[in-house]
């Protein structure tokens, strides 16, 4: 069983693209101001990750050439 500490509320998440590997690496960001890494993992497996987690909130995209790509989105709490 999770404690309680063990929940928390995302607020938003950046997910970045690696080129090289095609890795992609999920951050979560949670809503009493701590970040979550979930690590690397394929592009298959983040992809689905990432359908779960869009919600239509603000994008924010960086793209750093022959790098990678980050998408982050944060959520509007009403």
């Amino acid at each position: 069983m999770m404690s309680s500490e063990e929940l928390a509320t995302v607020m938003g998440y950046s997910a970045k693209w690696y080129q090289d590997t095609g890795d992609v690496l999920v951050e979560l960001s949670l809503l009493n101001g701590k970040r979550k890494s979930l690590g690397r993992m394929d592009a298959g497996q983040a992809a689905v990750l990432l359908a779960m987690l869009g919600r239509n909130g603000k994008k924010l995209v960086t793209y750093k050439d022959d790098q990678y790509m980050q998408v982050s989105e944060y959520y509007k709490f009403r």
